[in-house]
């Protein structure tokens, strides 16, 4: 206990430190402290009493709420019904495709009956899934553009629960459909719980982050449903009024712990058993999003007359795996076939992206 009191102390300390550096070096320096710390760690066998299964919960029912009603409360639901054509185009079109690329590439890659096609496919799913709030923070200057690019990181990002539900379940479920009327169940919940919340939040403001918390414990350890989409539903249903300022700055301080975590992490068998996985999970992911492209590119004249257009340069940027993206990695259930080289992969994928300064964590520069 004292030594996870010590390790806890050691992480904050050097978050607050590195407030010190410009944004553009904090997750790399963050990262590397964090490396540095386990494998000090490693190396002096000391027991921390942090194993894989409790550190996957706590990121699980601790962190992702924030992450999701941060992510997904900003939005304007009447935007997106409007902008519905441009958005599954371009959201649901990219999440697939990319899906496709990683999943199709690594399994063919690795041919190995230990990395079965449901490894495969999460290790896409969890690649193919954007972060809202690092997108929100590139394009704060230009407001229209950036509620469109939010939401179209959303539809990947429910479009990755939704996938993940079914992946992670048992097969047998997901062919019969009770999966998929389980997935339905937890946005319809989400729905018809929007106007009772609504009005409690707006009579008790300090109430939206206990409730937030609330629905989703009780549907993911009661009702058995998916707490990632009840909680989505419900956030894009409430008033955009809702959202706390301070919902950014925390996300910005969980997305630093995260990469410090993700440091922490990381072994060194990884990188020198599993480094061409790395590099292989990391070129496809890049090459999909370069094919695609030249799609969005030309699909920009679906969206809004009159708004903002993006260069080639500026849609390479986008989109980007934040916070969200690396906690659902780091939530994943250690039963899961494959998944220490299914963790492996996503982060080296993700540690690759910090280093090459594609913005893990902007929000600094949206709230500063």
């Amino acid at each position: 206990m004292q030594s996870l009191l010590w390790l806890g102390l050691l992480m904050w300390l050097s978050l607050a430190l590195v407030q010190l550096l410009s944004n553009r070096w904090q997750a790399a320096v963050v990262l590397i402290v964090g490396t540095l710390t386990g494998q000090a760690i490693s190396f002096g066998q000391v027991q921390t009493g942090i194993d894989a299964p409790s550190l996957s919960q706590g990121i699980s029912y601790l962190v992702l709420p924030w992450l999701i009603m941060q992510a997904t409360l900003p939005l304007s639901f009447g935007v997106i019904k409007r902008q519905m054509i441009w958005l599954s185009f371009v959201g649901v079109g990219g999440f697939v495709f990319t899906l496709m690329v990683v999943a199709c590439g690594l399994y063919y890659w690795v041919d190995h009956l230990g990395f079965p096609w449901q490894s495969a496919l999460v290790v896409g799913t969890l690649l193919a899934m954007t972060d809202p709030m690092a997108v929100s923070a590139l394009w704060r200057d230009r407001a229209k553009l950036s509620l469109l690019l939010e939401s179209e990181s959303v539809f990947g990002e429910l479009l990755g629960f939704v996938a993940l539900g079914v992946l992670l379940s048992d097969w047998q479920s997901a062919f019969a459909g009770s999966v998929w009327w389980q997935l339905l169940l937890s946005l319809v919940l989400g729905a018809l719980l929007v106007k009772p919340l609504t009005w409690l939040c707006q009579c008790h403001g300090s109430l939206l982050l206990p409730v937030g918390y609330g629905v989703y414990y009780l549907s993911q350890a009661h009702l058995g449903l998916s707490a990632p989409l009840v909680l989505i539903s419900l956030c894009l249903g409430m008033p955009k009024g809702l959202w706390l300022a301070g919902f950014a700055r925390g996300s910005y301080w969980l997305g630093l712990s995260l990469v410090w975590i993700l440091g922490f992490s990381l072994t060194l068998e990884m990188f020198s058993e599993r480094a061409p996985m790395m590099a292989v999970a990391a070129l496809l992911c890049w090459a999909a999003r370069l094919m695609w492209l030249g799609v969005c590119h030309l699909s920009q004249r679906l969206s809004v007359r009159g708004s903002p257009r993006l260069t080639l340069a500026e849609w390479w940027q986008l989109p980007v795996h934040g916070p969200l993206a690396l906690a659902v990695v780091l939530s994943l259930p250690t039963s899961l076939p494959a998944w220490w080289s299914i963790q492996s992969v996503c982060y080296g994928v993700i540690v690759a992206e910090i280093l090459l300064w594609r913005p893990l964590l902007p929000a600094k520069r949206a709230i500063s």
